[in-house]
């Protein structure tokens, strides 16, 4: 069956896009100089080569023994080549992102009568894509599972009565959706409370819900989630949606009306 993991495709761009950064940021604190070398009478010379206040190169010997030097310039020249490369592959993956139409190649099923349909086996449509989706991946993780309390339609348990309602909003409204299934980011892995799939072109969402919010180190705990999400591209009100509570804001059933109409 043909079937592409949207949901791994979008977390290898995010890896991808925090990786770039990070190199581009180690390559701007090493000094803008071409490392040089070349070998005489059997003996390895360095050289520095770097422009001076009249745009000619100098050159500067770099004794052996600075090794230090030597290497933070040979990593520079191999960052100049690899980041080209993983910028091409960003801008390659991002861009098929943006394009990917999951329903477009089902489309040839409805070009064929319905004899002709009859005589050959055709891709699975979005709704047998959205199943392999729920199929794929199955968390087994038992994280804090002895705070699982509430049951859901759908069988799942979960942490409060809210989730319950999300939950089961989304479960009305014929929306697939994982509860607290691993999300890995830059190498750690996270627990987004609600990680729902949209049919009709199989984007994914990742659902917060901010439960303790009277709480001060529950609060702390949250925003640097959140920012941790944001440094990975998980923008709050695109790719990631968020609901709150506390005992002066109760929850809000309308936010979540307004945000079952995203995945439609």
């Amino acid at each position: 069956m043909f079937y592409i993991d949207m949901e791994e495709m979008l977390t290898e761009s995010l890896d991808l896009k925090k990786q770039i950064a990070a190199l581009k940021k180690e390559l701007r604190s090493i000094p803008e100089e071409t490392l040089l070398s070349y070998t005489k009478g059997g003996k390895r010379y360095y050289l520095s080569a770097c422009k001076d206040k009249y745009g000619k190169y100098k050159r500067h010997y770099i004794p052996i023994s600075n090794t230090e030097r030597i290497g933070a310039l040979a990593r520079r020249k191999y960052l100049l080549k690899l980041l080209p490369l993983m910028e091409k592959e960003y801008e390659t993956l991002a861009a098929f992102l943006d394009d990917y139409d999951p329903n477009a190649i089902f489309s040839a099923a409805k070009c064929l009568d319905e004899k002709t349909s009859e005589l050959v086996s055709v891709l699975a449509d979005p709704l047998e894509q959205e199943k392999r989706w729920l199929s794929v991946g199955a968390s087994t993780d038992t994280f804090l599972s002895d705070n699982l309390r509430y049951e859901t339609l759908n069988g799942d348990l979960v942490r409060s009565k809210s989730e319950v309602i999300i939950a089961d909003s989304l479960y009305n409204a014929g929306i697939a959706y994982k509860y607290e299934h691993p999300l890995v980011l830059g190498g750690k892995t996270y627990y987004p409370d609600f990680t729902v799939r949209r049919r009709r072109d199989g984007r994914i969402f990742y659902w917060e819900h901010l439960g303790g919010m009277d709480d001060p180190d529950y609060v702390t705990r949250s925003l640097r989630k959140l920012s941790s999400y944001a440094q990975y591209g998980l923008v709050c009100g695109n790719d990631l949606l968020i609901t709150w509570e506390s005992e002066v804001v109760p929850f809000q059933r309308s936010t979540v009306q307004k945000y079952l109409e995203l995945f439609r």
